[in-house]
């Protein structure tokens, strides 16, 4: 499996047009730090407009983005089909018959508004001392994150991998989204018990140690 994946890897990263695609990813990357700069997340109270307005706007880039490539996908017919006017609306917005770049560049910045507009929902909807109560469980995963995310890989590799159960394919939908609450519902209970007894999750604690070049 890891030689599988070492294989895929390079084999992906041999296509100069993955790095243009990913820089979406990138510019996730600057936001973060420009949130962090502004002390958004610091003073949401005092930040309430602004995030407001950034979430209708990923919301409606989002709808813009998604609008443009399923009208590419439904004009994206066969040329003895085309009328003239769908024919020069198709070479327009397909950046004359090239519907693969342009879904390349706009897919993904779509996909990335999506999960900012999901972000400023979720903190104006933390708002509310309700939601507050009820997710809090939910505060101790994310302060450990990280580890979760390697601990949950880690759980489903054993579980569905060769090495380990070999359930992939054996599992139907039910027993699926059973699985994944009890793994869920076990993440939220350990993370609440190392968080009592520690300030970082373990992870977490190393990635910030090597950062300073100092133990935390």
């Amino acid at each position: 499996l890891v030689s599988l994946r070492a294989q895929e890897l390079l084999q992906q990263y041999a296509y100069p047009n993955l790095y243009v695609q990913n820089l979406d990813i990138f510019a996730m990357f600057l936001l973060g730090l420009y949130a962090v700069r502004r002390g958004l997340f610091r003073n949401i109270a005092g930040n309430i407009g602004f995030i407001r307005k950034v979430m209708w706007f990923s919301l409606a880039v989002h709808l813009a983005g998604s609008g443009y490539i399923f009208a590419l996908q439904e004009l994206h017919v066969s040329d003895l089909a085309r009328s003239g006017w769908v024919s020069t609306v198709y070479h327009l917005l397909s950046l004359n018959g090239r519907p693969d770049v342009m879904q390349m560049l706009v897919k993904p910045y779509s996909i990335q508004a999506l999960s900012l507009f999901y972000i400023c929902f979720i903190i104006l909807l933390s708002q509310s001392n309700k939601v507050k109560r009820v997710c809090l469980p939910l505060s101790d995963v994310g302060r450990m994150a990280l580890s979760n995310y390697l601990l949950h890989c880690f759980i489903g590799t054993t579980l569905f991998f060769g090495y380990g159960f070999a359930l992939y394919s054996k599992l139907g939908i039910a027993h699926g989204e059973a699985l994944a609450i009890l793994v869920c519902g076990f993440q939220i209970i350990i993370s609440r018990w190392w968080l009592r007894n520690f300030q970082f999750g373990p992870v977490e604690w190393l990635w910030r140690s090597i950062t300073y070049w100092k133990p935390q």
